[in-house]
């Protein structure tokens, strides 16, 4: 019974750090005015200067040992890395909070990752739906798994 207690206690922390993380990344972006060229992610509004920072962080795929480049990146700014307009150095921001910046962004992979496979099974049970719905037939096993694993 202890140990169930402290593995749940252990998975709530690390649960728990994760939500602050994110919540710290995206007010460490707000503070310095990261928001001003760059969306969090495509369903905030209108396309600004600058890339997603969840198109950031699928390009350069979450790996930890880019959290120096970025922060790099945004302390001393970029030029021809996202097309035309350069990104200006934000020697503003101090190297600790670039790198907490730079962690934060690839760290949004994941969320990348989770509505991508949302949206693949949200396909795909509305096909099985679909198949289910043939008026006056029932619908054979066979059909549904055809139906399900042609899905995008």
């Amino acid at each position: 019974m202890y140990f169930r207690i402290a593995a749940l206690a252990t998975g709530l922390v690390v649960f728990s750090q994760g939500v602050i993380a994110q919540t710290v990344g995206l007010e460490l972006a707000q503070a310095n005015n990261c928001i001003s060229c760059h969306r969090v992610d495509s369903a905030e509004g209108r396309k600004r200067l600058g890339p997603d920072f969840e198109v950031i962080a699928k390009r350069y795929n979450g790996s930890a040992a880019t959290v120096p480049y970025l922060a790099m990146k945004i302390r001393g700014g970029s030029r021809g890395a996202w097309g035309a307009v350069p990104m200006p150095a934000q020697s503003h921001v101090s190297s600790e909070d670039a790198e907490q910046l730079a962690v934060w962004v690839l760290a949004l992979t994941a969320d990348v990752d989770a509505k991508v496979d949302a949206q693949v099974d949200a396909k795909v049970e509305a096909k099985v739906e679909a198949a289910l719905a043939l008026p006056g037939q029932s619908p054979s096993p066979a059909s549904v798994v055809n139906a399900a694993s042609k899905a995008p």
